[in-house]
């Protein structure tokens, strides 16, 4: 399908989408990260954050496989356009809301469950909307750039965040989000898609099914995709809560503030811009899953080593938390551009709702395990080292995968 379309301005599309992302993501981070420092310090316990993650993660890992079936179907320009602008009504709600004063945690569970419904359409319209757009040979530096702006927003998020919920209620900060959304939905108008060749389906509950179940099998065919998959899937199960409680880790370990969450933070997201850049100024000729195999073993080492630091270490700790950052750009590009270019684009909205979908599910038991296994684990950073250790055996069975070097020597056969 890829040889029918015009890429001869790609890079002027892409050109508007990121500019119209980076508004609207550089906002959704600084509004995620006042919200999250506010509720930290107004409730000072595990169990509301924790609570709050479940409430984002829960409603896209049940939708999230369901969404890919009609983002194959849908006009991915309008499905990004429409759930951009819901999200931006939800902020609005749980905005009046506050405005109202006394406790209101389960209108912002609510709201943020809302959220992630609406987002799950967007994530999925915008990467598979990527083949569509830019050749084949582009796609790591594309997902690059979108590291890159992932990586300046977690910068310029939580100064931004940090500075407003220091001056300004968490009520009037939300708004801020509603006028990012505004920007990307207004540039993302002036793109022009390709028309797409889509079979006609049925609406039908049955159907969808049918079609969820066309895209595990497409994923299936591949068995190097499928395992790197595999493995992609579980790994959040030992990362998401420890990014969830860094806010936690940074106060109670290292006996930081506001201050020093911000920097650990601008740490990582440094680390995100500088993977971004080497990727985005040298396309690397090394297979996309080599980058992925070996990504993980630099996560074991760094995350057994960060929960061996002492109180007094939290510059150290910041240094590693960018070089996670650096691996975590250039393992997540990578993992994108391979399944962009492994997987048939009419099926590529479904395979990646699936991997979305799925790779929640390990975070959210992660986070429930977190939640009833603090008390057994003590000291917060037991469960950094219990990460690393949890990333250690995905490193040792992603290298003596046979099918996933299957994969790369008859790769390496074709090019040559």
């Amino acid at each position: 399908m890829s040889e029918s379309l015009n890429f001869s301005n790609w890079k002027k599309k892409f050109f508007l989408i990121w500019t119209g992302q980076a508004f609207s993501i550089i906002s959704s981070s600084a509004v995620s990260f006042a919200l999250t420092t506010w509720l930290t310090l107004e409730y000072k316990s595990e169990a509301v954050l924790l609570n709050s993650a479940l409430a984002w993660l829960l409603p896209s890992a049940i939708l999230s496989p369901i969404a890919g079936v009609y983002v194959d179907r849908w006009n991915k320009k309008w499905t990004m356009i429409i759930s951009d602008s819901l999200v931006a009504i939800f902020t609005v709600i749980m905005a009046f809301f506050l405005m109202q004063g006394g406790d209101q945690l389960i209108a912002i569970y609510i709201l943020m469950a809302l959220r992630s419904t609406a987002s799950a359409f967007h994530a999925p319209s915008m990467q598979a909307s990527a083949p569509l757009l830019a050749p084949t040979s582009e796609l790591m530096r594309v997902a690059s750039v979108e590291q890159m702006i992932q990586g300046v927003s977690t910068i310029a998020g939580p100064a931004l965040g940090g500075a407003l919920v220091a001056f300004l209620p968490i009520s009037q900060i939300l708004f801020l989000d509603v006028v990012g959304a505004i920007i990307a939905v207004t540039f993302l108008a002036f793109v022009k898609f390709p028309k797409e060749q889509k079979q006609k389906s049925d609406a039908g509950i049955k159907q969808v099914f049918t079609e969820m179940k066309e895209g595990w099998y497409s994923l299936k065919e591949n068995r190097g995709i499928f395992w790197l998959f595999v493995y992609g899937s579980i790994s959040p199960f030992f990362t998401m809560p420890v990014v969830i409680l860094l806010s936690l880790i940074i106060q109670k370990h290292f006996g930081g503030a506001e201050l020093e969450i911000s920097i650990a933070n601008i740490a990582f997201s440094i680390g995100m811009i500088l993977g971004s850049l080497v990727l985005y100024i040298r396309n690397f000729k090394t297979h996309k899953a080599y980058i992925e195999m070996w990504s993980y073993g630099v996560y074991a080492i760094l995350f057994i080593v960060m929960g061996l630091f002492p109180s007094s270490f939290f510059w150290p700790f910041s240094v590693l938390l960018a070089i996670i950052g650096i691996t975590s750009a250039i393992t997540q590009s990578a993992s994108m551009a391979l399944m962009q270019e492994k997987i048939p684009q009419e099926k590529l909205g479904r395979v990646l709702s699936l991997y979305m979908g799925i790779a929640m599910i390990p975070s959210i038991i992660g986070l429930f395990a977190a939640k009833d296994l603090m008390p057994i684990f003590g000291d917060i950073m037991n469960l950094v080292i219990f990460s690393g250790i949890g990333y250690l055996v995905i490193t040792i069975l992603i290298v003596s995968n046979k099918h996933i070097n299957e994969m790369i020597k008859n790769d390496h056969k074709k090019s040559e």
